[in-house]
This record gives C-alpha cells, sequence and structure tokens, in this order.
C-alpha cells in the first residue's frame, strides 16, 4: 500500500469494554485508516500478532475481544486468519497462553487457526551484519497485523507497535538477544532491527482499562495507522514522553521504517488526556525491573535455557535433527541419542516443539526465570 506523506493515527475512545464496543471502536479505526481493501485479499493468509505472553496480568495482554474483531474484518475481505506470538520461557508453555488470554476460544468460536511459531521452524534473516531467525509463519505470512497492548516498559519507556513485534523471533532466542547487552539503547536496537523484518501492514494497539469504570467512565481506546512508527510516536506523546526521547521511535524513523515526528502525522480521532491515561492499569512488573543495567550485564552470561535428551523416551527418530535451522543437532553415526552442539544452538525449541515422544527438555537457568518471569 502506497503511504501517504503525513500517515494517519487515529484514536476512538471505547464506550464500555464489552465486544460490541471493540468492534465499534476497531471498526472505525480501520474505516478512518482506509479500511482494508487494498491490504486483504481473498485467499490471503493474514497473521494477527497480539501480545499474549504474560499469563499472569491481565493489564500485559492484548484483548481477546479486539483480536477477535480484527479477526472477522479480514474474514469479511475473505482473508484466512492466523494467530501467532512466542512466550520467552518454556515453563509457559503457547498452549497455556493461548487459553489463559482467551485466544483459544475466539479461535474455535471463529475458525481462526492458533499458530505455534516454535514449531513451523525458522529462517536466518540478515539486518546489516547481524542475523536473527524468524518464525518461518511471518515470513510465509502475506500480511501481518500487529496487536500490541500499550503498557509501560523498563528498557523503552512504553511497549507499542515496534516492541511487540519481538515475539516473531521464537523460543528463548527474544532472551538470549536481550542478555548480550542490557542498555536500553541496544535492546531498543534490536527491536527495531526484528520490527524491520516483519513491518505489518496494520498496527492497532489496545489501549483498553482493565477494570471495569464507573458508569460513563473512562474505559480506554483503540488506536490504530498503517505506519506503526508514527502510531508509536503518537502513544509515546500520550504516555507523557518526547517521541525524540524514546530510542525505537528515533532508530525506526533514521531507518526509514516510519514518521517519527508528531508534525509530520495526521492524528484524528478522539483526544487522550493524561488524567484518563492514569487509569489505565500498565501491567506487573518482574524482578529485573528492579535492577541496575550494569548488574544485568554482569549476569548475562547465565541467562541460558538448556536443551537436553530425556533418553528413556527418545525413539531416535531423527525429526529434531531434521527441523533444526542451524544445524546444532546432529545425529552421529554409533550414537543412540542426538548430539546438541550448544555453541550453534540458537534456542529456538523447533527441535523441542516438534519431537512426537516429548523427550527433549528445556530447562531455564534461575536468573532466565528470574529475569524474564512474568
Amino acid at each position: 500500500m502506497t503511504q501517504e506523506f503525513h500517515p494517519r493515527v487515529h484514536i476512538s475512545s471505547l464506550k464500555g469494554r464489552g465486544p460490541i464496543d471493540f468492534d465499534r471502536s476497531v471498526r472505525e479505526v480501520v474505516a478512518s485508516l482506509g479500511g482494508l481493501r487494498d491490504i486483504v485479499k481473498p485467499g490471503s493468509k493474514v497473521l494477527l500478532k497480539p501480545d499474549i505472553s504474560n499469563p499472569a496480568c491481565a493489564a500485559a495482554r492484548t484483548s481477546p475481544e479486539l483480536v477477535a474483531s480484527v479477526g472477522r474484518m479480514v474474514q469479511e475481505y475473505g482473508g484466512e486468519v492466523l494467530i501467532g506470538d512466542s512466550p520467552i520461557l518454556p515453563t509457559v508453555p503457547v498452549e497455556s497462553l493461548w487459553r489463559t488470554s482467551g485466544m483459544w476460544e475466539i479461535a474455535e468460536r471463529y475458525g481462526f487457526e492458533l499458530v505455534r511459531l516454535e514449531q513451523v521452524g525458522s529462517e536466518p534473516v540478515a539486518v546489516d551484519t547481524r542475523v536473527y531467525y524468524v518464525s518461518r509463519a511471518v515470513v510465509d505470512a502475506d500480511v501481518i497485523i500487529n496487536l500490541p497492548r500499550l503498557r509501560q516498559d523498563r528498557w523503552t519507556g512504553f511497549a507499542g507497535a515496534i516492541g511487540n513485534m519481538y515475539g516473531v523471533v521464537p523460543g528463548f532466542q527474544k532472551g538470549r538477544l536481550f542478555a548480550v547487552d542490557f542498555s536500553a539503547s541496544e535492546i531498543s536496537r534490536l527491536l527495531v532491527d526484528i520490527y524491520s523484518l516483519a513491518t505489518p501492514a496494520l498496527c492497532i494497539v489496545d489501549g483498553s482499562s482493565v477494570d471495569d469504570p464507573p458508569d460513563g467512565g473512562f474505559s480506554g481506546f483503540i488506536g490504530g495507522a498503517y505506519d506503526g512508527v508514527a502510531l508509536d510516536t503518537v502513544l509515546a506523546s500520550i504516555m507523557g514522553f518526547k517521541p525524540d526521547n524514546i530510542a525505537t521511535v528515533v532508530f525506526a524513523s533514521d531507518a526509514g521504517l516510519g514518521i517519527g515526528r508528531l508534525e509530520g502525522i495526521k492524528i484524528s480521532g478522539d483526544s487522550v488526556g493524561a488524567e484518563e491515561l492514569t487509569l489505565l492499569t500498565t501491567g506487573s512488573r518482574s524482578f529485573a525491573d528492579y535492577l541496575p543495567s550494569f548488574f544485568l550485564n554482569i549476569a548475562a552470561p547465565f541467562v541460558s535455557v538448556t536443551a537436553s535428551v530425556e533418553g528413556s523416551n527418545c525413539d531416535c527418530c531423527g525429526l529434531c535433527a531434521e527441523v533444526c535451522p542451524t544445524n546444532a543437532v546432529q545425529l552421529e553415526e554409533g550414537k543412540r541419542l542426538p548430539n546438541f552442539r550448544k555453541p550453534l544452538c540458537i534456542s529456538c525449541w523447533c527441535c523441542h516443539a516438534n519431537c512426537p515422544s516429548q523427550a527433549i527438555r528445556l530447562t531455564p537457568s534461575y536468573l532466565a526465570e528470574t529475569f524474564f518471569q512474568s
């Protein structure tokens, strides 16, 4: 789709927190942007990317009502709806996330397909000299629609359109890449790299309140844009930040991924003030949020997830070696069990997700569980 010189960001206040309220606001936002006709074609595989990675806190997850509304609109244009996200730790299986987030229920109700990003495998994609392994579901999708949850974030100020696409990197790759450098600048650059590899055609942010407000009170908002950088620029302003102080916005704008200046964006719809925003619950914080960056960097080498084989379960079918994107898993002559070459392992969990006998065990280190606990 050809972007207008001044991309539009539309904000729609929610009148309540029911399915009808979400559907009204989502349709208002999409209509104001120009609709889905130029994005979704009959037969298109459309991957919806919500944020469902935190099973413990509803304030950190995209509302299923929002995902359902967007998915139904895609179906109206003849698109095939897939929903995908990836947990950062194996202690929280994605099947559990689907159920606690409400995605399982809406998928069954409306015929959406839930995609296990680890199981479909990963493909290497380069950004300059850096190589990332992105889920094949993302590479194969005809259209990506990004559905982030607006919330606070230690490293980037807030989580929005750019940060939400980090979930397309399956498995503990996310944790390993973070652990290379826990500085806000490097993590922001990493998020922008991933966003550039999986740039969505449309971004719709969930800014809804978690608790039911008093009658007539502020229930939150839905915001949307074709340009995710422009959307994050407006969200930064709503959250009380100066957009040019948000590294993800600056890096993405400099890379030509979107507009990062308020004066270059058309903003339409309802206004959201600081007083109203305080009514939004922004999510829980992990132990790592309270630790200084220098300590996190010192501890980084000890943040890991180790793969091992349960010999009593393994029937040596070789599927783990076949699906491994880096040849880290090999079947060696004379050995009954597969060999894991740890220096080559990227922790994508493809072997674990595809093992038919569930013989591959993933064990997070204590610090991995501590830093990335939900």
